[in-house]
């Protein structure tokens, strides 16, 4: 609420504390991810997580910090996805995992991403092979 004279200055508050808000929720965003990293252990096996909180930037970044700990590491937010490795091609995994769980997507050699239109249960078997 401010005067009719002052809408600019009103609107470089707001501007300004959006800006604070935005870089606040960043750093939770950061320190969120890097604790769900730190939270799982080595594996010589996969690791999939399923968080709905998660953007697909998010869960890429997830994906790639996992990648470090196991042979595969997979993402899921809702309906998107991001699976990431050290060790294995994700381009082609990506190409299997879209047919098995009608999936769409791609990427690169170590991360790929996209959207899935399975059941948890359906990932969850899928990532167990």
């Amino acid at each position: 609420s401010v005067k009719p004279t002052e809408i600019g200055v009103g609107i470089d508050r707001l501007r300004a504390e959006l800006s604070e808000a935005k870089l606040s929720a960043s750093k939770l965003k950061k320190g969120y991810i890097d604790l769900l990293a730190r939270s799982k252990e080595q594996t010589e096996g996969n690791i999939l997580i399923f968080d709905e909180l998660l953007d697909m930037p998010s869960a890429c970044e997830l994906a790639s910090l996992l990648a470090k700990k196991c042979r595969i590491a997979a993402v899921v937010s809702g309906r998107t996805y991001a699976v990431a490795s050290e060790k294995e091609d994700m381009r082609a995994f990506s190409k299997q995992l879209n047919a098995e769980l009608e999936g769409r997507g791609g990427g690169r050699a170590e991360l790929a991403s996209g959207s899935l239109n399975a059941t948890k249960e359906k990932i969850e078997k899928f990532f167990e092979k």
